[in-house]
């Protein structure tokens, strides 16, 4: 059996994939059958800027999803840190989807964008599709303490779970603004994955959260 062009994309194998583009037309937006994802975005997870540029050029389409339905080119670029993508694919106009924007928009502490998006029905507590984490993770992961405050008004869990079930938003908590997001958090009855929260309030020596949370533990 022939190696496909998917295979030669994985391998950066550059020639190999111009050759089943210009010489066997293979069709650059066709899905692999394994993964569900077509050419662009598997050159994407490769970090194969050569061979995006060179299916960009060649007809691909640059805000296609992944085998979710969730995660465009771009998202999957912007996910995994790869500047170089990100500014191709931009250029080239491409659109983060909806729900990983909002992600995005969450991380960067961009309230702005957030109340654009709420603003038009985005759903506060969409999990994305690589960690099942909710804009609230985060924020608090990135220590966004104005808009993780400002999402937890709007609605947003607090103690929603990741898809590995292990981690609540206080579980993802950075040592950016900790303290002050953990009385917070600790306000609106944020617990960690275990169960509660009160080590954490032990950890940023917030004495008086610390009293309130062993109260509320021993009822």
């Amino acid at each position: 059996m022939p190696i496909n062009i998917f295979t030669h994309i994985k391998r950066g194998l550059y020639d190999n994939v111009y050759n089943c583009i210009e010489k066997e037309k293979v069709d650059v937006n066709q899905r692999d059958e394994d993964t569900g994802n077509p050419p662009l975005v598997v050159a994407v997870e490769s970090n194969q800027l050569d061979i995006v540029r060179l299916l960009l050029n060649h007809g691909a389409d640059c805000n296609c999803k992944d085998w979710t339905s969730k995660n465009t080119a771009l998202d999957v670029a912007e996910q995994k840190g790869f500047k170089d993508i990100v500014q191709i694919l931009q250029e080239r106009g491409a659109k983060y989807s909806s729900g990983s924007s909002f992600h995005l928009a969450a991380k960067n502490g961009d309230i702005v964008s957030v109340e654009e998006m709420l603003s038009k029905g985005q759903e506060i507590n969409e999990v994305d599709a690589g960690k099942g984490w909710t804009p609230l993770h985060y924020a608090v992961n990135y220590g966004q303490k104005h808009l993780v405050e400002y999402l937890i008004v709007k609605g947003a869990d607090v103690n929603r779970k990741d898809f590995l079930g292990k981690n609540n938003p206080i579980d993802v908590l950075s040592n950016v603004n900790r303290g002050e997001i953990v009385k917070i958090l600790n306000r609106y009855g944020a617990k960690s994955a275990g169960g509660t929260s009160i080590h954490f309030c032990a950890e940023t020596g917030d004495l008086k959260e610390y009293k309130d949370t062993l109260i509320k533990t021993v009822r």
